[in-house]
C-alpha cells in the first residue's frame, strides 16, 4: 500500500474469515519514507486455514482487500501412527516431517483418529495390511477429496495388500546388493503430464530397492515418476475426488537417497494438494477456465458477479489484470478456487520460514467421560427410591418411619452412584495402573484354563530367574484380552497358541498391529515343534492380518545369542528354530535399530520356564535340568534383547579389534 508520502505513516491490517469475523490484527508502520511494510500476525495453526482475506482498517475499497485462495492456505497433513523415536534420524517419518513442516500443518495421530479429523492428506509409512473397517473408511474419505500417500517397505512387500494404486508383485526388487546383478537406478525425467513436471531431476539419487508393479494396461497413465529403466517410482489412482498415491520406496533413506534431496520436498508438496478438484495438469492450475463466483465491489465487499464478468483461461490467470470484464474476486475452476486481487503488485512469496519463526500447533483437547454406568445407576436408584417411598406411605414398612425410609433411600442412591462404573472397566483400568507402576510381562488369555495357568507360571518362572540373575525385576505377569485391554504398557506379550485355535478377531489384530508399531514384542508359541517342522502349518491363518515384514530363522550370530548369555540355540521343552523379522537378522538390509518385534516358534518355552509358588518346575524336560537351564538362558537373552535392543551387537567386532590390538603390539615390539 502507499504511505501517501507521510513519514511514519501507520495502518491497521486485519485477518478475516470468509464470514467477515476478525481472527487477528496488527499495526504496520512505514519507516523512513518506505513504500512497503511487513505485517506480522500471531495466528494459531488451527485457525490459519480459516483466513480468507486481509483488510486494511479504515479503507473501505477493493484496493484495501487482499483475498486468499486455495493456493495460499497451508494443507493439513496427518502422519499416521507416527511416534517419537529415541533415535529420530532412524524414524521413517523423520524426513517426511522435515520436508513438510515449513509448508503444512502437521498432526500425528493413529490412522483411525486422523480419519475423524478435518484433514487434507494422510501419510502412511510402511504398513503391510490395513484392516477392513479402516479400509472402508479410507475409501470413503479419499472419495470425498482426501489424499492418502503410502510408502513402501519390507512389510508392504511381504503382504498381499490390494489397497494400492496398482497391483504389486509379492516381493521387492533389490538393486546393487551382493545378490543382485543389477546396479542402483537413477530417477528419470518427469513426464509433461505428471504433477511433478518442472521439478529438477535429482541426477545423483540412487534407488537401491523398490516394490514392483504388475504390468497392466493403465500402468502408464497411473505413473507419476519412474526410474531410468522405466519401472514406476510413484504411482497414483484417482478415487472420486481424491487420490491414492504410492511411493515405491521407503520414506527413509533405507531403499533410496530420495529423502536427502530437494526433489523429495517438492514431490511431497505437490502430492498433498493433489486431492479435491485437482489432478494431473489441473493441480498446477493450467487446465480449463476459471469462472467468477464472487467479485469485489468498490467498497471491498464480495458480491455475486455481474453478467459482464467473463471466465479466465487458467493458463493466463497469473498475468490477468482486473478489468470491467475480469473484476477482482474469487474464480473457480478445475484447479480449485483462485483469487484475482485489485492490487497490481503480487505479494512476495516466502518459500521457507525464517529461522526465528515458529508455527505453534494448537489443538483443542477434548476429554470425554463415559456416563453410561452413572446413568444406569441413577435410573435404578430412582426406581428403588420410588419403591421404598411407596411402601413406606402404604404402611408396608411398619418398622421404618418415613424419615428413616427417606434416609435409607438416599443412602441407597449414594451407594449406587459411587459404584456406577462397570466392573469390567474397573478391572481393565486396574491392570493398566499396575502395568504402569511396575515392569511386568503379559500373556494372551485363550480361554483354555490349563494352558493359561501354565503360561502364567512360565512367565512367573522367567521373571523369578531374571530377578535372581539380573537387575531386571519384573512383577507378577498379567493375562490380557487382545481385543479389549491396553497392550502398550507391556514390553513383551506371550501368546501360547491353543489347539484348534481360530484366527484372531479383527479388533485383536488391530490392537496387536498398533502394539507392534509402538515398539512392543509379540512372542507366538505354537508348542508343536517337531523334526522337519518348526511351527504350526496353519500359522498364516492364525495370524492373518498381522502387519509384519518377511520372517526368517534367527541366524547363529544374531544378537539374541549374546545379549546376556552366550548361547547357540533357542530351546524350550521342544527344540525348534526361532523365527524373527528378516530386517532384524541382516545387518546390511535392516531398517531403524534392527530390533525385531515379532518372535515365532513352537518350542513351548513357557512350559520349560513354568514353576509353582514354591519354585518347583511344573513340567518335565527331556534333557533334564540342564535343558531347563538352557531354556532359562534363552528367556533371559530374549528379555534383554527386547529391553535393550542391539547394543550387544558391537561384540561382533571384538575379534577384529583384538587382532588390530595384537598387530599394533607386535609392531611396537
Amino acid at each position: 500500500m502507499r504511505a501517501n508520502g507521510l513519514p511514519g505513516a501507520t495502518a491497521d491490517v486485519i485477518a478475516e474469515t470468509a464470514e467477515g469475523a476478525s481472527i487477528a490484527s496488527t499495526r504496520i508502520s512505514f519507516e523512513g519514507g518506505s513504500m512497503t511494510a511487513d505485517a506480522l500476525f500471531a495466528i494459531p495453526a488451527a485457525a490459519l486455514n480459516r483466513v480468507a482475506r486481509f483488510r486494511i482498517g479504515g479503507s473501505p475499497s477493493a484496493g484495501g482487500v487482499w483475498l486468499w485462495d486455495d493456493t495460499a492456505r497451508r494443507p493439513h497433513v496427518g502422519l499416521a501412527d507416527a511416534r517419537d523415536e529415541a533415535q529420530p534420524l532412524l524414524s521413517e517419518h523423520y524426513y517426511v516431517r522435515k520436508a513438510l513442516q515449513p509448508y503444512a500443518q502437521l498432526t500425528e495421530k493413529k490412522l483411525s483418529d486422523l480419519l475423524d479429523s478435518p484433514i487434507d492428506a494422510i501419510i502412511l509409512g510402511d504398513r503391510g495390511t490395513i484392516e477392513e473397517d479402516i479400509r472402508d473408511k479410507l475409501t470413503a474419505w479419499i472419495d470425498k477429496g482426501g489424499v492418502l500417500i503410502r510408502f513402501a517397505g519390507p512389510r508392504l512387500a511381504a503382504q498381499d495388500d490390494s489397497f494400492t494404486p496398482v497391483p504389486l508383485r509379492p516381493t521387492s526388487r533389490s538393486l546393487g546388493s551382493s545378490l543382485s546383478w543389477e546396479t542402483p537406478q537413477r530417477i528419470a525425467q518427469f513426464d509433461n503430464n505428471s504433477p511433478f513436471v518442472g521439478i529438477p531431476r535429482p541426477t545423483d539419487t540412487a534407488v537401491r530397492q523398490q516394490v514392483l508393479a504388475n504390468p497392466s494396461a493403465d500402468l502408464e497413465s497411473m505413473t507419476w515418476a519412474r526410474l531410468e529403466d522405466g519401472t514406476p517410482l510413484v504411482t497414483a489412482r484417482r478415487i472420486g475426488r481424491g487420490e491414492l498415491i504410492l511411493f515405491h520406496v521407503t520414506a527413509d533413506p533405507d531403499w533410496s537417497d530420495l529423502p536427502y534431496t530437494g526433489a523429495f520436498v517438492e514431490m511431497l508438496r505437490r502430492s498433498v494438494v493433489s486431492g479435491g478438484e485437482r489432478s494431473g495438469a489441473a493441480a498446477l492450475g493450467t487446465e480449463g477456465t476459471l469462472a467468477p463466483t464472487r467479485v469485489l465491489d468498490g467498497y471491498g465487499v464480495l458480491q455475486p458477479p455481474q453478467s459482464t464478468a467473463t471466465p479466465i483461461e487458467a493458463a493466463a490467470f497469473l498475468t490477468t489484470r482486473p478489468a470491467p470484464t475480469t473484476p477482482p474476486g474469487l474464480y473457480a475452476g478445475p484447479g480449485g478456487e483462485r483469487a484475482l486481487n485489485a492490487g497490481a503488485p503480487a505479494p512476495q512469496i516466502v518459500e521457507t520460514w525464517p529461522g526465528v519463526a515458529k508455527v505453534t500447533e494448537q489443538e483443542a483437547v477434548v476429554e470425554r467421560a463415559g456416563l453410561g454406568g452413572w446413568m444406569i445407576a441413577l435410573a435404578l436408584s430412582i426406581v428403588a427410591l420410588d419403591l421404598i417411598v411407596a411402601l413406606a406411605f402404604a404402611g408396608r414398612l411398619p418398622r421404618l418411619g418415613r424419615q428413616s425410609a427417606g434416609a435409607l433411600a438416599i443412602f441407597f442412591l449414594a451407594g449406587a452412584l459411587l459404584n456406577g462404573q462397570p466392573a469390567a472397566a474397573q478391572s481393565s483400568d486396574q491392570l493398566a495402573r499396575e502395568a504402569a507402576a511396575h515392569l511386568r510381562f503379559a500373556y494372551v488369555k485363550t480361554g483354555d484354563r490349563n494352558l493359561d495357568e501354565t503360561t502364567a507360571a512360565g512367565l512367573f518362572g522367567l521373571s523369578y530367574q531374571l530377578g535372581a540373575r539380573t537387575s531386571v525385576e519384573p512383577d507378577q505377569p498379567h493375562g490380557v484380552d487382545l481385543s479389549r485391554d491396553s497392550l502398550e504398557l507391556y514390553p513383551m506379550i506371550y501368546y501360547a497358541v491353543p489347539r484348534n485355535a481360530q484366527a484372531l478377531p479383527p479388533a485383536a489384530v488391530a490392537k496387536v498391529n498398533a502394539y507392534l508399531r509402538a515398539g512392543g514384542a509379540f512372542v507366538v508359541d505354537t508348542r508343536d515343534a517337531a523334526p522337519g517342522r518348526d511351527v504350526s502349518q496353519n500359522l498364516s491363518t492364525l495370524l492373518a492380518g498381522i502387519d509384519a515384514p518377511p520372517l526368517q530363522p534367527a541366524p547363529p550370530n544374531h544378537v539374541l545369542t549374546k545379549s546376556y548369555y552366550l548361547i547357540r540355540s533357542f530351546p524350550g521343552r521342544l527344540n525348534g528354530r526361532l523365527w524373527i523379522e528378516s530386517g532384524a537378522a541382516d545387518r546390511d538390509t535392516r531398517r531403524g535399530d534392527g530390533v525385531s518385534g515379532l518372535f515365532i516358534g513352537g518350542s513351548d518355552w513357557a512350559g520349560a520356564w513354568a514353576i509353582d509358588r514354591n519354585g518347583k518346575p511344573l513340567r518335565t524336560m527331556d534333557g533334564g535340568e540342564n535343558s531347563r537351564e538352557m531354556a532359562y538362558r534363552f528367556g533371559i537373552n530374549l528379555v534383554m534383547y527386547i529391553l535393550t535392543g542391539n547394543y550387544k551387537e558391537d561384540q561382533v567386532h571384538i575379534p577384529d579389534l583384538l587382532d588390530r590390538l595384537g598387530t599394533s603390539r607386535d609392531k611396537a615390539d
